[in-house]
This record gives C-alpha cells, structure tokens and sequence, in this order.
C-alpha cells in the first residue's frame, strides 16, 4: 500500500493524502496519521496493513456498538509539516474520534494542540513527554516509553553482567536530530546509578560503575 497510488484517495493539501477504509455509512471514524511514503515508510505501510485487517475484523464481528469502524488514512511522510496538516483535516473536517499518528517529529509538534483540541490520540513514539497525564490527558502509547525501555535494558545489563574484572560498555548510536535527540535524551539514567549516558548530538561510548545494590529510577 502507497500514498495513492494503489487506492484512489484524495488530497487534502500540502501533498497529502488521504484514503477512507470502510463503506462510509455512519461509522466510527479513527484518524490514521502514518508515513506510507518518506524515510521509514517500510514500516508505515506494513503497519496501516495490519490496522486496516483490524478494523475489517471488527467491522465483520459486529462493529462498535452496532456501527461500522472506519479508518482516514493519511499519509504525512514522515514530515511533520504534512503531519500538521493531515491532522487539522482529520480533526477540522472528518471530525474523527481519535487518531493514531506514528511520527515522533508530527506527534511532539502537536503535543500542545492535542491537549487545546482534546484529541484522543494513540502514538507509536514513545518519547517520556506523554508520560505525565496532568500534562498530555489524551496522549497515550501501547509500549513502555523509550526512557523504561533504556533503564530496562541497562537494569538487565547490570544484573547479568558476568565478568568481575571490567565494566560493561555500551554504544548508543543515532541520528543527530530533534526527535532522536529525544529519544536518546530519555534514555539517560541518574549518572550515579547509569552504566552508560551519551549526549544526544554525537556519537560516544562511555562506562561508569553501577552500585549493584541500587536500581534505575
């Protein structure tokens, strides 16, 4: 699946597109804001797959409440300018119940406008910033954020790490840009307690002694 090219769709301004799934008939309609074409498309178009079968299999087991699930497409191609603009379309136009949106660049440029409009939404960035519901009441995310998953890992590290004779070392590698800047940001630990930090905007490996009677916060 493409940004058009396969399904007729239609635009809706600053080169994107959307494609509506499902018969049209006063359903439930859930924003889909997803990268079917850009830098990590691969992903976008096998995961808009896997949506458009769950919502074919809730359509085929009854629907919601008696009503047909039906999914706006949209594709931002992983840039947030376009991200903003599918979102306004979702939210202005097809006036959909919530919205699945991918991109952590699209999901953090609209993480104040989220909370003013009081969109629902489900993201597939992970980044800490929607972890306090004081301060993002209708952002949420179906995995651990990106920082637990760092302390996980490197809690892991820590109790399985077998050789007395030297600390274990680790090289954190990503790209230098705002979102991954992000990403790597959250992953740092308490110095005093990490195995590891890296600033964000350059590559680095670094080793600290972890207490082993301590544990990530």
């Amino acid at each position: 699946m493409d940004s058009g090219n396969d399904h007729p769709g239609r635009n809706v301004g600053h080169g994107v597109r959307a494609i509506t799934a499902g018969s049209g008939r006063g359903g439930h309609q859930v924003g889909v804001l997803i990268d079917l074409s850009g830098p990590t498309s691969d992903w976008g178009k096998n995961q808009v797959k896997g949506q458009l079968d769950a919502m074919r299999w809730v359509n085929e087991n009854g629907g919601i409440n008696g009503k047909e699930l039906q999914l706006v497409v949209i594709d931002d191609g992983y840039d947030p300018a376009k991200g903003v603009a599918g979102y306004n379309r979702l939210v202005d136009s097809e006036k959909v119940l919530g919205i699945y949106i991918q991109s952590t660049g699209t999901t953090i440029t609209l993480a104040k406008k989220i909370v003013a409009d009081g969109v629902a939404t489900i993201a597939a960035s992970f980044t800490a910033k929607f972890e306090d519901p004081a301060k993002t009441p209708f952002s949420f995310y179906v995995s651990p954020s990106y920082g637990t998953m760092g302390r996980i890992a490197l809690k892991w590290i820590r109790d399985n790490w077998k050789d007395p004779g030297r600390n274990p070392k680790i090289c954190y590698i990503s790209r230098t840009t705002r979102t991954a800047a992000t990403s790597s940001m959250s992953v740092r630990i308490t110095p005093r307690r990490s195995v590891w930090t890296s600033p964000p905007t350059r590559w680095s490996t670094g080793r600290r002694r972890m207490p082993r009677s301590s544990s990530p916060t």
